[in-house]
């Protein structure tokens, strides 16, 4: 996977990019520009929800704030 996101100057540039986040790495980088171009978000918001990164939607009682 890595060798193909290399061959691809684009896909390369997210990943340099995606990566230089603290935390980032290798394998979350990859999996993050897979699925940046293959699944048309509409927007920002719409990446955190599939990515599960907004906790603060639900409570710990599981309902919907």
């Amino acid at each position: 996977m890595l060798d193909q996101i290399a061959a691809e100057p684009a896909l390369a540039d997210d990943f340099n990019l995606i990566t230089s986040i603290t935390g980032v790495g290798k394998l979350t980088g990859a999996a993050l520009v897979t699925a940046f171009t293959r699944i048309p978000f509409a927007s920002s918001d719409a990446v955190v929800a599939y990515a599960g990164l907004d906790p603060s939607s639900l409570h710990c009682n599981g309902n919907a704030s």
